[in-house]
């Protein structure tokens, strides 16, 4: 299952630094409206409201010129004038944050989501200190209410999902991703999400279920059949097997997709006459990725036939001939002739993968060692 991000970093970032204090929201005590009156005379001049509005953008002053000591009074007058004030609860947050005052951040979160209960931005905070700090069935549960209000911002449902999942609750997950499989179809991200929290349950025959309607959501997608071959691999080998093959005898450039699953699973079966046969069949010909062929290359032949050179080298060949500009194919062939004593061969491939790709110091460093080697021992 791909990894979702479930951290949404504040949008208020201050870069200032404070003097460490211990004043906590939760233990301050509030001055008398008549000392605050005396304090700042202009608001006897007017209105409470237009009070609260002199403070707060002085508070914006004071944050465009870093003085945050100075912001954080003003800001903190403001909620001794009116308490229910959503953005100077939010503005307040990331000072206590740089005074690592954990506990002082989340009230002012929750106050400015409370006061304000619709606003997009301090439910996403507060949704992401929620994850932050672990409560993550919180965050998933605030995020809940924010696609009640935002039900076409899809990305949200991935995030809800990737929490519960995060939080142990498979079931939440999949609840979610149905809702937003209601909404928009059958689609191989959710699919593949639901598959995998049901084996987490271990709900076999439920996630193969899954893997099936996808499947016949749209008959002739070849991604589809090759997931349903994946989700058979473990319980239905024979089928698993049967529709890779199907999948083959497309003519699209998927078929080669489905051609080195198909070999890779053979060879984890251990049917490796088969997979051999496969794998040869891939590299000869011309169709197939370059990257499937490489990690073939490197998962396979590399590693268990190490000692079968000709194979090797045919391979390599192979693949150089079909992708004669991959620097990244000379450089594994280089550094295989090099293990081999192939030295002259090899400084030739280094010197193609510097010539295709210059910017890769390693390349050079072999290449320049190389040659240092071959001059000390007499081979150049």
């Amino acid at each position: 299952m791909k990894k979702l991000s479930i951290i949404i970093f504040l949008t208020t970032a201050l870069t200032a630094t404070l003097p460490a204090r211990s004043d906590s929201l939760a233990t301050q005590p509030h001055s008398p409206r008549e000392k605050l009156l005396q304090e700042y005379p202009i608001i006897q001049n007017d209105s409470i409201e237009q009070g609260k509005d002199y403070l707060f953008e002085n508070a914006l002053l004071y944050l465009q010129k870093g003085d945050t000591q100075k912001a954080y009074q003003s800001l903190h007058t403001c909620l001794q004038l009116d308490s229910t004030q959503a953005e100077v609860w939010f503005r307040l947050a990331p000072i206590y944050q740089m005074r690592k005052n954990k506990d002082s951040v989340q009230i002012c979160l929750e106050n400015a989501h409370r006061y304000d209960e619709h606003n997009k931005s301090y439910m996403l905070n507060l949704a992401s200190f929620y994850s932050r700090d672990e409560k993550l069935t919180q965050a998933a549960q605030l995020l809940e209410k924010l696609v009640n209000d935002y039900p076409d911002e899809y990305e949200y449902y991935y995030a809800i999902s990737a929490l519960y999942g995060e939080a142990s609750l498979p079931n939440e997950a999949i609840r979610i991703l149905k809702q937003l499989e209601a909404i928009v179809g059958k689609n191989q991200d959710i699919s593949l999400d639901v598959y995998n929290y049901y084996r987490r349950l271990g709900k076999e025959k439920k996630a193969i279920k899954e893997m099936e309607q996808l499947r016949k959501s749209d008959p002739d997608n070849l991604m589809y059949l090759m997931l349903l071959a994946y989700a058979y691999e473990e319980y239905k080998v024979e089928k698993a097997i049967k529709l890779y093959r199907q999948a083959m005898e497309d003519e699209s450039e998927q078929s080669s997709d489905a051609a080195f699953l198909l070999a890779d699973f053979l060879r984890r079966l251990e049917r490796k006459q088969e997979a051999e046969e496969l794998y040869q069949s891939l590299f000869s010909s011309h169709k197939g990725s370059f990257n499937h062929k490489m990690d073939a290359l490197q998962k396979y032949y590399l590693k268990e036939h190490a000692q079968d050179s000709a194979l090797i080298q045919s391979a390599f060949e192979n693949i150089l001939s079909q992708y004669p500009h991959q620097a990244q194919a000379h450089s594994l062939y280089a550094a295989w002739l090099k293990e081999h004593h192939q030295v002259m061969k090899a400084a030739i491939h280094y010197r193609q993968a510097i010539d295709l790709n210059t910017m890769e110091l390693q390349n050079w460093t072999q290449y320049v060692n190389l040659f240092i080697e071959s001059q000390n021992f007499g081979m150049i």
